[in-house]
């Protein structure tokens, strides 16, 4: 039977890098009768898809739902496939998921029958967090957080619509689309092999054609560029300037390359310990594995070396944005 595949997230967990790698390999994908849609794209992600379908904070005022809908089907019945991909991280937020699996299975009396699987990947609790962290810092014009991994990692757990309970999250796609419909990938170098590319075809179960690899996507930034931009954002510079700094003090900290750790030791181990029963329970029940191992890296010590990140003064900051403005002239 066909398969439609959707890839609903999580963020930070080589979304985006996986999206471009659907875009890049459109053209080699439809030789093996695999479809990644053009309708419903927004830049490489099926964003407006999930938006159409009221997930995600978007002005829908300039969507019109039902002709997207018949432009999606339209576009695969005139396509010769096995597999469909749709991916959106803004999937994940479905509290009603069945609303999701109610639109797709409306496609069956115009392009046929199909099974729909659903591919989450799961990142551990300290890493997925640490990267939110900059992420959002990144994007995020007045964060509602200190700007501080703790009172991030506090506003992610309460306040984020993205639920990061796991174990929850995964029995409620369960519940609509079936336990052997729900594909769990952990995000791991280790696990993921030879990538994740390698990894998401495996999945899928797809040959690897020699498909190609995007460069690097949606790069981490330095503790330093998310101080700048926090001050650059209350400057009183026109809006245009203001998007225009920030744009570069991102592209300077993408290139430093941070390695920066932002969870001490002790932090990073309370928040594994916190979701380690439900990891357990995730490997033995969704991967499957007897051992309930979900994630192989090794757990943090409280005695392993770390030095917070350093934070430079208001006058280095200052003087990082003074070249850029200079720059621009």
């Amino acid at each position: 039977m066909k398969q439609l595949y959707l890839h609903i997230g999580y963020p930070k967990t080589g979304t985006t890098s996986l999206q471009r790698f659907f875009s890049l390999n459109e053209e080699k994908f439809l030789k093996n009768k695999i479809v990644y849609p053009r309708t419903g794209r927004i830049g490489d992600a099926h964003y407006g898809v999930s938006f159409s379908l009221g997930l995600g904070n978007y002005d829908r005022s300039s969507l019109d739902p039902d002709r997207l809908k018949s432009e999606l089907i339209e576009e695969i019945k005139n396509r010769p496939w096995e597999k469909i991909i749709i991916s959106s991280e803004y999937f994940i937020t479905a509290r009603q998921p069945d609303d999701i699996k109610r639109y797709y299975e409306s496609f069956r009396n115009l392009i046929g029958d199909f099974e729909i699987f659903i591919i989450v990947y799961l990142r551990r609790h300290d890493g997925i967090f640490e990267s939110g962290f900059t992420q959002s810092e990144k994007t995020s014009l007045s964060p509602p957080w200190d700007p501080d991994i703790n009172s991030y990692t506090l506003h992610a757990i309460c306040s984020s619509d993205v639920p990061y309970d796991y174990l929850q999250t995964l029995h409620r796609w369960q519940n609509t689309f079936g336990k052997t419909n729900l594909l769990v990938r952990p995000l791991e170098k280790k696990q993921n092999i030879p990538d994740l590319y390698g990894d998401f075809l495996k999945t899928i179960q797809c040959e690897d054609d020699n498909y190609f690899r995007p460069v690097n996507q949606n790069q981490s930034i330095d503790w330093g560029t998310v101080l700048a931009l926090r001050f650059a954002r209350k400057l009183s510079l026109d809006k245009p300037t203001t998007n225009y700094v920030c744009s570069e003090l991102i592209k300077e900290g993408a290139r430093l390359q941070s390695n920066e750790k932002y969870f001490s030791p002790a932090m990073r181990l309370a928040i594994i310990k916190k979701y380690l029963p439900s990891y357990f329970q995730i490997a033995r029940n969704f991967i499957p594995r007897k051992d309930g191992i979900l994630f192989e890296e090794s757990l943090p010590k409280l005695n392993d070396e770390w030095e917070p990140p350093l934070t430079p003064s208001k006058s280095k900051i200052s003087e990082r944005i003074i070249q850029i403005l200079a720059n621009r002239n």
